[in-house]
This record gives structure tokens, sequence and C-alpha cells, in this order.
């Protein structure tokens, strides 16, 4: 059986009272299915907002991941970076761009587990 889990959703398309489409720009699709996708899996959804610059400890927490795991991901330059004095700020667009990938990386992985684990079936 096929679900929505094994393809991308290109474009979410919303219905008004009137009967008038609205189609949503990428951007918005994404954050649907991304809410859509949490509430499926942990019926919790909250929002805040953040700002531009983001802290390495507010950057980590979104990352859900620890600080100095952060830091070595600087180091290895897999996301830029800057200093205000002694302290490492990130974009907030940087952050959640390598979260992107980094979700999408893993549903890679979990897609290639269970094919490969189909071929043993």
């Amino acid at each position: 059986m096929e679900t929505a889990h094994d393809r991308e959703v290109a474009t979410v398309v919303a219905t008004l009272e009137d009967g008038t489409t609205l189609t949503l720009e990428p951007r918005l699709t994404r954050f649907v299915i991304d809410i859509i996708e949490a509430i499926a899996a942990s019926g919790v959804v909250s929002t805040t907002t953040l700002p531009e610059i983001l802290t390495s400890s507010v950057a980590a927490e979104c990352l859900g991941i620890s600080r100095p795991t952060l830091m070595k991901i600087i180091e290895r330059g897999e996301i830029p970076a800057f200093k205000v004095g002694t302290h490492t700020r990130l974009r907030r667009d940087d952050v959640f761009a390598l979260r992107r990938a980094r979700q999408e990386a893993r549903g890679v992985a979990v897609r290639d587990l269970r094919d490969a684990g189909a071929d043993f079936d």
C-alpha cells in the first residue's frame, strides 16, 4: 500500500467557501506539511517566533542536538556562523535549512533501509 510518506508533496491547494481555490507557495506548502507530520507523530504542535540571528544554544535546540555537536558542525563548515565578541551566532534561515537537510537525509536513510529490508522478504 502506498502512503503519503512514499512521495514528496509538491503543492497544497485550499478551497475557499465560495469555491475559489488557492495554491500555496512552496515554502508555505512545506510549512503546512511539517505541521501535519508533527501532529501525526506526536499530536502536539506549538509555534513561536525566532529572531533573525540566533545564539548557538538556541540554534542547537532548534536542531535537536547539543551545543558542542553544533560547534563541531560549524567547525566542519556545514553551517555558516559568525562571532559577536566571543559569542557564536547563526542566521535563523541557515539553521532551518540545515534542519531540513538533516530531516531529508534521515528520510532517505529510512527509505534505503526499508528498501533493503524488502529485498530479504
